[in-house]
């Protein structure tokens, strides 16, 4: 009888050690333009960014007669981003302390120093590598094992978001109006991406499509090619900056958070805004779209 993969359950832990669990919205009722409700989580294998230092984690083990909660801490600050590995063996944190931790649910707490806080943190598709972004607009490259492998120098400004593409190129977001395209086994850059105007905040790979979308504090969401140095489209619709973004499994479906308190909800075929959905709750900081593409979280 073959195992399952062990399944890691989030929440959202407060300091003062309260939790609250996800909202799943379906996509849609989003895309309907329903409100939505309040909510502030840690979704099932989604990175969400909150003032907090403790980690709540449920493991359901496949050795295991039944799931059994234990918290997870080790940072000194809050936490600033949380990346799960795609075999769901290990997960990866980054922290205002100035520290990357590898949390290997079967093995002992790896902890990466950086010297400034890390801003991001991201897992390879072939579950070897991790990649870090911090203040200090340096980009790193680690093994699964917590070994330093590249130090990426070339950004003028702190590191927004670093993201793998499925061929295991790394993609990295700065405040310095760039994305660069990075070989993961080398270190070395390939190319950069210019045509915001202000720092861009957070980026999103494109299913089957070899894109990235990127979002940015212009305003706009610019698309790109891995392979390629110019704009493919810019799409506009949105009145302040836009923080997060995610991509639905089908490629098409596109949301977005802006500080103008709504999410847009966007047709990459058509490249064109199909609603903007006002925000009821009091601050939501990242977004994402279930596996499925069903609800957005």
């Amino acid at each position: 009888m073959t195992a399952s993969r062990p399944h890691f359950d989030l929440k959202r832990v407060m300091e003062d050690g309260t939790e609250s669990g996800p909202l799943l919205v379906p996509m849609s009722e989003a895309a309907d333009g329903v409100e939505t409700g309040r909510r502030g989580f840690f979704g099932t294998g989604m990175a969400f960014a909150t003032a907090m230092s403790v980690v709540g984690a449920t493991a359901n083990e496949a050795q295991a007669a039944s799931s059994r909660r234990r918290p997870i801490k080790g940072h000194q600050r809050f936490v600033t981003d949380l990346a799960f590995s795609p075999d769901d063996s290990f997960l990866v944190s980054g922290s205002g302390d100035g520290t990357a931790k590898i949390w290997d649910f079967s093995a002992d707490v790896e902890t990466l120093n950086h010297g400034r806080p890390v801003n991001c943190v991201a897992v390879s598709p072939s579950n070897t590598l991790i990649a870090t972004g911090t203040n200090d607009h340096f980009v790193r490259i680690i093994s699964r094992e917590g070994k330093l492998l590249h130090t990426c120098e070339d950004h003028r400004s702190r590191i927004q978001e670093v993201a793998f593409a499925p061929d295991g190129r790394l993609v990295s977001a700065s405040s310095d109006k760039t994305l660069r395209i990075w070989n993961s086994f080398s270190g070395k850059q390939e190319r950069v991406l210019n045509g915001h105007s202000s720092s861009v905040l957070a980026i999103a790979m494109v299913p089957r499509s070899g894109m990235i979308a990127s979002a940015s504090a212009d305003t706009t969401v610019g698309l790109w090619s891995l392979d390629g140095e110019k704009m493919l489209g810019q799409l506009t619709g949105h009145e302040a900056s836009i923080s997060d973004i995610a991509v639905a499994p089908d490629g098409d479906r596109l949301i977005t958070r802006s500080g103008d308190r709504t999410l847009g909800v966007w047709s990459l075929k058509e490249r064109e805004l199909l609603r903007r959905v006002g925000e009821p709750w009091d601050h939501v900081s990242l977004i994402a779209i279930s596996p499925d593409g069903e609800h957005l979280l």
